[in-house]
């Protein structure tokens, strides 16, 4: 899983972050890994994450050591820190296939869906919608799940039946990593244990209001007999979006609005009743649902919006540098005789 580059540096891989702590599995052992303050104060995006590759200088004799730095990511799942800032926080790096975990107990969140498969389809992460509870099943759930996965694959599962958990161990093959994303109680750590094939992460009971209790606390990497590897995730009440440049994560989200919208007249149409726009003709007609391309225009203007925020916030930071480096090199005032 790791690499030796010399007696003073190691490369390894993240397998858990948990309170300012990075357990970095190699061939040796596993190390507890801190950081040195440049990652702290620098960009977020920067900091490591469960399922990077890191370089770092072990002290061998207690199994410790400090990163060094960060390989470059395959794909990077990130989502906006909590209260609506523009600072982005790696979730998992280094990941193929995002499951993002749906329970069928309850009416189905179409928008929460929307916003969880924008985030994936952004981090480079190929997304896999997975229906839990199939036994407890809200009436229509399942087919709602359905209907919300536009050019993804669902699988429908039952932990209790074993429904559909045959055809998601098909996906963990050799190499591949997974993570589990989705709500507290949505049935992710069982759907882990199963994989893995023993208990990883602890579960409990549903709770008197009819919901799972939060069992992870942390995320953490861990190894599927298959060859592949998984990662859970504490459950998360919020999602924001992250932009990475482009809007790629929001056409493959709405693969069917940006299908249509390529017949629109003028490629500069803002699809708000201009004329020859063809997202009004397919809502006249009925081909698209006024609900879905309310939901698209609403995410639309909050990734516009938080890409502002974002640039906003770079140039503020390189002012600040230049500032600094100009006051750095400024000469001291000369002293009076």
């Amino acid at each position: 899983m790791a690499q030796l580059v010399d007696s003073n540096v190691l490369i390894g891989r993240v397998i858990m972050q948990h309170r300012g702590r990075w357990t970095v599995s190699t061939p040796l052992a596993n190390f507890q890994n801190d950081l040195p303050g440049r990652f702290r104060l620098g960009d977020s995006l920067n900091v490591p994450a469960v399922g990077d590759w890191v370089r770092f200088t072990p002290r061998h004799l207690d199994h410790t050591g400090t990163i060094v730095d960060v390989v470059a990511r395959t794909s990077a799942l990130v989502r906006l820190s909590i209260g609506g800032t523009s600072l982005p926080q790696v979730i998992a790096a280094n990941v193929d296939i995002v499951l993002v975990v749906v329970p069928l107990d309850a009416e189905i969140n179409i928008r929460r869906i929307e916003r969880q498969l924008t985030t994936v389809w952004e981090s480079g992460a190929r997304p896999v919608l997975v229906g839990t509870k199939l036994d407890s099943e809200f009436p229509g759930a399942s087919d709602a799940l359905r209907a919300a996965a536009v050019g993804v694959d669902s699988l429908i599962t039952s932990a209790v039946t074993g429904e559909g958990l045959d055809s998601l161990a098909a996906l963990a093959t050799t190499g591949v990593t997974f993570v589990l994303l989705g709500t507290s109680g949505a049935g992710k750590s069982t759907l882990v244990n199963h994989l893995v094939g023993y208990e990883v992460m602890a579960t409990s009971e549903v709770g008197v209001a009819g919901k799972g209790r939060h069992t992870t606390t942390h995320r953490e990497l861990v190894a599927v007999p298959t060859g592949a590897f998984m990662i859970d995730t504490p459950g998360m009440r919020e999602m924001g979006l992250w932009v990475a440049g482009g809007e790629d994560g929001l056409a493959a989200t709405f693969s069917d609005i940006d299908e249509v919208a390529e017949a629109c007249r003028f490629s500069d149409c803002r699809h708000a009743g201009d004329a020859g726009c063809a997202i009004a003709a397919a809502l006249s007609d009925g081909t698209l649902a006024y609900d879905r391309v309310d939901a698209w225009r609403n995410l639309s203007i909050e990734q516009s919006s938080i890409g502002k925020r974002r640039e906003e916030r770079v140039a503020a930071a390189r002012l600040g540098a230049r500032q600094a480096g100009r006051a750095a090199i400024k000469p001291p005032p000369r002293k009076g005789i």
